[in-house]
């Protein structure tokens, strides 16, 4: 019992006494098991903190993802007049800035395509006065040797077939030979609808040069097949090979010297249509490179040049 009592002794406090006002000394007293309570029911208290914690954290951050990914506003409710006019004046306004800016670009893209068609014109313009030289060089080659041929056949006919001279060598082709000219930009410009970007009178311009470069083919159509008939003749009186026709005039009768004459005039007098068709689209190409934008500026060119050609006979396009 002592040993209990000295055990008991440890936590039961002395005796006070009944009626002093001092205030018992809770510093003094120590029970294990409510101390031991309370420290397990703390820990309790922590543990479902930190699990609170961490469900809170989860939520927030489940709710931050979504704030990113769905970014809805909500209209506000207009409740006056005032309100919807409001509203809808934005709307409306918002609406033609968006059509205004639509309609600037695709202007601007016509603009772009339009400047792109003229510069692709005037290159074009470029090329084929350059290939108007070269057929200028060529038709007066032409011409000279035609000429000088015809001379030849008519003092064998006017001999009545006695004076045998020979066939004058025809020049080497690529000194006679003619490059048409080139339509390829006016050509694509109409099958993509390109020329309705650009002025009337302007495309009207363009028409124009383009419709004397076809009076050209044709005549050079007229020419070929008075070619054409004159080399079928001249195949009677030589061998036909691969090389250039080389007759003998002397198998001629007379009659055959003045078919033959016949149909040497009539391939110079083509040959001379295609060099003035050749006049008149120098002009029109010439008239594009001056920045001339207007049918008119032709049309007051090709008076011009026809009274200079009058008096001189140009020999290449680019000096005219």
């Amino acid at each position: 019992m002592n040993g209990a009592n000295g055990c008991y002794a440890n936590f039961i406090p002395a005796p006070r006494k009944v009626m002093s006002d001092e205030q018992p000394n809770t510093e003094e007293l120590h029970v294990p098991a409510f101390e031991e309570s309370n420290s397990a029911a703390a820990n309790f208290v922590v543990v479902g903190d930190t699990t609170d914690s961490t469900e809170n954290v989860h939520v927030s951050e489940t709710t931050k993802e979504q704030e990113t990914m769905l970014d809805i506003h909500v209209p506000q409710a207009t409740h006056t007049w005032k309100d919807f006019w409001i509203h809808l004046g934005t709307i409306t306004i918002g609406l033609l800035i968006a059509i205004s800016l639509e309609q600037s670009v695709e202007k601007l893209n016509h603009l772009h395509l339009r400047h792109q068609l003229e510069e692709d014109l005037r290159a074009e313009a470029v090329k084929n006065i350059a290939i108007l030289d070269h057929n200028y060089h060529s038709i007066d080659n032409y011409m000279a040797w035609a000429s000088g041929l015809r001379d030849t056949v008519n003092t064998m006919h006017a001999s009545g077939g006695k004076k045998k001279l020979p066939y004058p060598p025809r020049p080497d082709i690529p000194l006679i030979n003619l490059t048409s000219p080139s339509s390829s930009a006016w050509t694509t410009a109409q099958g993509s609808a390109l020329v309705d970007l650009l002025p009337r009178e302007e495309a009207k311009m363009y028409d124009r040069v383009y419709y004397e470069l076809k009076l050209l083919g044709d005549v050079q159509v007229m020419r070929s097949d008075a070619g054409r008939e004159e080399t079928y003749f001249l195949a009677r009186f030589a061998p036909v090979t691969l090389a250039p026709l080389q007759p003998d005039l002397s198998l001629m009768s007379v009659e055959q010297l003045d078919q033959f004459s016949a149909l040497v005039t009539n391939d110079l007098v083509a040959t001379r249509g295609l060099r003035n068709r050749l006049d008149v689209l120098c002009v029109a190409e010439k008239t594009v490179l001056s920045g001339s934008t207007s049918e008119d500026a032709i049309l007051s060119n090709l008076k011009a040049s026809s009274a200079v050609s009058q008096k001189t006979t140009a020999h290449d396009c680019s000096s005219q």
